[in-house]
C-alpha cells in the first residue's frame, strides 16, 4: 500500500511538473517575442525605417495596431501571464532544487520581484 501511494504521488508530481513546464515555456515564448520585437523597431530606428524606439509599451502598441492585433496582444498577455506564474513557482517551489543558504533566498526573491514587474506588465496589457 505504502508503495502504491508513493507512486500515485510521484505520477501526479510529473504531471503537475510537466503542465508548469508548458506553462513556462509559453511564457519564455511570450517574453522574447516582446523582446524581439523591441530589438527590431530598435533596428529600424537605428536606420531611419520608420522604427522608434519606444521600449515594450511601443511594442505592444506596435502589435495591437497590426491586424488580429488584439488577439495577438491577448496571447501574449496570457503568454507574459505564464511566465509570471512560472517565476511565483520558481519562488515558492524551487523546482531547481537548489535550497542552499543566503544565496538561494536573494534568488528565489529576485524570482518574486521578476513575476510582479511582468504581472504588472501583463496586466497593463489587458487592461488596454
Amino acid at each position: 500500500m505504502d508503495t502504491q501511494k508513493r507512486v500515485r504521488k510521484a505520477v501526479t508530481q510529473h504531471e503537475t511538473a510537466a503542465w508548469i513546464e508548458r506553462l513556462a515555456r509559453f511564457g519564455y515564448a511570450a517574453k522574447g517575442v516582446v523582446y524581439a520585437l523591441v530589438g527590431i523597431l530598435a533596428f529600424q530606428a537605428a536606420f531611419n525605417w520608420g522604427g522608434k524606439v519606444s521600449g515594450s509599451k511601443g511594442a505592444f502598441q506596435t502589435i495591437a495596431s497590426q491586424p488580429f492585433g488584439k488577439v495577438l496582444l491577448f496571447l501574449v498577455a496570457v503568454g507574459l501571464l505564464g511566465y509570471v506564474i512560472w517565476r511565483f513557482v520558481q519562488t515558492i517551489y524551487d523546482p531547481e532544487h537548489d535550497e542552499e543558504g543566503l544565496g538561494a533566498a536573494g534568488r528565489r526573491l529576485s524570482y518574486a520581484v521578476s513575476g510582479i514587474i511582468y504581472g504588472t506588465r501583463s496586466y497593463a496589457l489587458t487592461a488596454e
